[in-house]
């Protein structure tokens, strides 16, 4: 998960975990738009996959 700047905020190897809407210790983050990059790669072939998207935080 990255904020405006392309700083990483969140970041997770486990396919299990999830974003909670906050920043490290400095809690909730704030209103605004954040933008999500997931890259896989297939355990047959190697193949290499990246998914991009956005998610907008309101409080």
């Amino acid at each position: 998960m990255y904020n405006r700047w392309g700083e990483i905020i969140w970041e997770s190897y486990n396919t299990e975990a999830g974003w909670n809407g906050r920043y490290g210790s400095q809690g909730k983050v704030q209103d605004g738009t954040y933008v999500w990059v997931i890259e896989a790669k297939d355990t047959y072939n190697d193949k290499k996959y990246e998914f991009r998207g956005h998610v907008t935080v309101l409080k």
